[in-house]
């Protein structure tokens, strides 16, 4: 019993010490805000939960994560997209749910 006490004593002694050199934590000065995003895929502006599509949404933070820095890579993240290029330099085109694009029509 004297041995505990003479292990406890000294750091309950120590903790008013310590206690009055702790500081208090700040919160934040703002409050975080989200954003709205608005789609545009019917034809007039709506937010991406009102809409009955399929969207992919990437935020910065997955942008830096993933490594992201050409749109193949951005291409690779998106289901059901693909990138192909063709033997032109300079020409490429994009399928999304085997949608593509026409060749040589304006």
């Amino acid at each position: 019993m004297f041995a505990a006490l003479r292990r406890t004593l000294p750091v309950l002694a120590a903790l008013p010490g310590v206690v009055q050199f702790a500081t208090p934590a700040w919160g934040q000065s703002q409050a975080t805000v989200l954003e709205e995003v608005l789609v545009t895929a019917r034809k007039r502006d709506e937010t991406i939960q009102n809409v009955p599509v399929t969207e992919n949404v990437f935020t910065q933070q997955a942008i830096e994560a993933a490594g992201i820095e050409s749109p193949r890579d951005f291409v690779a993240m998106v289901p059901n997209m693909t990138l192909v290029e063709v033997q032109n330099v300079g020409n490429s085109f994009i399928t999304i749910r085997g949608i593509s694009q026409a060749r040589n029509s304006e």
